[in-house]
């Protein structure tokens, strides 16, 4: 049994600006929301979707957030790209950058689609 001066165990399901802001923030810096909820002080991806539904502010908030990561992963293939200079690393530096392109591609169509389809 719980007392009031225990803290409480597992992870935070009522909804709270502060960990909906530190997610967003998380999200803009380019980590995904798998490995934001795979942290133990953060919600389960179930509670982060429940808040989406049921909270605007923090929907708003999180696509916002979604948009941002989108630019932040724009910038970190240019960062891949001129790190390449080994030519035995540019296989690898492509499959990189392919693997984001993709990403960004599903996560805004409109904004980086792939050029080729």
């Amino acid at each position: 049994m719980q007392t009031e001066d225990q803290p409480k165990r597992g992870r935070p399901s009522n909804y709270a600006t502060e960990v909906a802001d530190m997610i967003c923030e998380r999200l803009a810096y380019g980590e995904s929301l798998r490995a934001i909820c795979a942290d133990a002080s953060m919600p389960g991806r179930a509670t982060v979707f429940r808040w989406i539904a049921c909270h605007k502010e923090f929907r708003d908030q999180y696509l916002w957030a979604r948009n941002i990561q989108a630019d932040y992963i724009y910038d970190e293939i240019i960062d891949i790209a001129d790190d390449v200079v080994d030519p035995r690393d540019v296989a690898r530096a492509r499959f990189r950058i392919n693997t984001r392109l993709r990403q960004l591609a599903r996560m805004t169509p409109r904004k980086y689609r792939d050029p080729r389809r």
